[in-house]
C-alpha cells in the first residue's frame, strides 16, 4: 500500500522527504487500525467459546464477504 502511495503522490523534485512523510503517516494510520482489529479480535474470543459458535461466526463472516463482494462482480 504505501509503494503505490509514492507512485501516486510524489513527484522527482524531492522525493526523499516526500517518501518519509508517507511512511510516516502511513505508520500513524496503521497503528489505530491495527489496534482496533486486535482489541475486537480479543473480545471476540471471549464470546466464542464452543466450536459450535466458532462455525457460525466464521459463516456469518463468509456471507458478509461475498455479499460485500457481489456489488463489484455483478454489472447492472
Amino acid at each position: 500500500m504505501i509503494f503505490s502511495g509514492i507512485g501516486v503522490f510524489t513527484s522527482s523534485a524531492d522525493m526523499q522527504s516526500t517518501t518519509w512523510i508517507l511512511a510516516l503517516s502511513f505508520m500513524i494510520a496503521i497503528f489505530p487500525c491495527n489496534g482496533s482489529w486486535l482489541f475486537l479480535g480479543s473480545q471476540m474470543k471471549k464470546l466464542i467459546k464452543t466450536d459450535t459458535h466458532y462455525r457460525w461466526f466464521n459463516r456469518i463472516m463468509a456471507i458478509l464477504l461475498v455479499v460485500s463482494v457481489l456489488p463489484s462482480v455483478i454489472v447492472l
